[in-house]
């Protein structure tokens, strides 16, 4: 069922206000976070072009713990950890480790190794 109705609505909208000279004002700062974005991308691909990183880490998720044990456990680690007693900041400030192969460069085998010792 309808009613007929006479009447004039009128909407307001407070704190909002619309000019077309603030257009490109408003629409600078996303562009400049775009433009930022895509440079990172470019320029992290470009640097990355030559580094072929061996097939075994793509596997390799630094957040699951048995992963981590693993290639703690592999061997690579030729220098003993201190006890848990005494204080280890000293040492681990010192001690750079990454994930890499074992048994040479293109190695199938992967574990925690000294960055040093590439």
């Amino acid at each position: 069922m309808r009613i007929a109705t006479k009447g004039t609505y009128r909407p307001e909208t407070f704190g909002w206000f619309q000019d077309k000279a603030t257009g490109p004002g408003v629409l600078i700062a996303p562009t400049l976070v775009l433009v930022a974005s895509i440079l990172i991308v470019v320029i992290t691909l470009m640097m990355t072009r030559g580094f072929n990183e061996p097939e075994g880490n793509h596997h390799f998720d630094p957040g699951n713990i048995l992963h981590v044990i693993a290639a703690s456990s592999a061997g690579g680690l030729q220098e003993p950890f201190p006890p848990f007693n005494e204080d280890p900041v000293a040492f681990s400030s010192s001690v750079d480790i990454q994930l890499g192969p074992l048994d040479g460069s293109g190695g199938e085998r992967l574990g925690f190794i000294h960055a040093n010792m590439k």
